[in-house]
C-alpha cells in the first residue's frame, strides 16, 4: 500500500508540474517589418534594431509589423533611444493592437542642447491571451521643428510567451494516474504462509470427526 500511494503521490506531482507554465522571451526580427518611407529607415542585418532618421519633407515615419508566437503572448518590450537635435521637435510613438491611440510616447522641443529620452519599454498583454498582435513605431515631428538631425533607435524588441500544457502529456499521465488508484491492493503475505504454513485462522479451524 505505501508503495502504491508513493506512485500516487509521485504521478500526481509530475501531472502538476507538466501543468506548470513558465514564460520566456522571443526575439522580435524587425527584418520583417514594413517600413514607410523605407529609405528613412536601416534595419540591422542581425534584425535586432532599427535607427529611424527624419524625412526630408518633414513625414512621419513609420515602422510597422506583427508579432506571432505559437503561444499566448503575454507582453511585449523593447529599448528606445531618441535623440532631439538642437533646435528640433520630435516625438516617437508606439502603439500595440490600438493604432488609434499611442500605448507609449516620448519626445520633446529642444533648445540649445539636445534632448535624448531613452529607456526600456514593456506593456502587459496578458489579458488578452492572443498569439498575435500588431506593433507600430512611429518617428514624427513637431510644429516646432527647425531641422532634419533627429534619430530613433528602436532595438531588442522581444514577445513574453507562456507556453501551453501539452494535452498528450497530460492525458497520458492522467490515465497513469487512473489505473494506479483503480488497482486493487493485494492480501499482504505473512512469512508463515510465504513458507508454506497454515495462517492463524486456519490453525484454529477444527476437523470434523469421522
Amino acid at each position: 500500500m505505501q508503495r502504491t500511494h508513493l506512485l500516487r503521490t509521485f504521478v500526481l506531482a509530475t501531472i502538476l508540474l507538466a501543468a506548470g507554465r513558465s514564460s520566456h522571451a522571443l526575439s522580435v526580427d524587425l527584418g520583417t517589418f514594413s517600413a514607410e518611407p523605407a529609405a528613412n529607415v536601416v534595419i540591422s542585418a542581425d534584425g535586432l534594431s532599427a535607427t529611424f532618421s527624419e524625412d526630408a519633407v518633414l513625414s512621419p515615419i513609420s515602422l510597422s509589423g506583427t508579432v506571432s508566437a505559437p503561444d499566448p503572448i503575454i507582453g511585449v518590450s523593447f529599448h528606445y533611444e531618441l535623440t532631439v537635435a538642437p533646435g528640433n521637435e520630435d516625438y516617437f510613438d508606439f502603439f500595440v493592437d490600438d493604432i488609434s491611440t499611442p500605448e507609449f510616447s516620448a519626445g520633446g522641443l529642444a533648445g540649445d542642447t539636445e534632448l535624448v529620452f531613452s529607456g526600456t519599454h514593456a506593456v502587459d498583454l496578458s489579458a488578452s491571451g492572443a498569439t498575435s498582435h500588431p506593433l507600430i513605431f512611429d518617428f514624427i515631428f513637431g510644429f516646432g521643428d527647425g531641422g532634419l538631425d533627429s534619430q530613433l533607435v528602436i532595438s531588442n524588441v522581444e514577445a513574453a510567451v507562456i507556453p501551453e500544457p501539452r494535452p498528450v502529456v497530460l492525458l497520458a499521465l492522467a490515465q497513469l494516474l487512473m489505473a494506479l488508484c483503480s488497482r486493487a491492493p493485494r492480501e499482504p503475505l505473512t512469512a508463515n504462509r510465504l513458507h508454506g504454513g497454515t495462517t492463524e485462522e486456519e490453525a484454529t479451524q477444527t476437523v470434523p470427526a469421522g
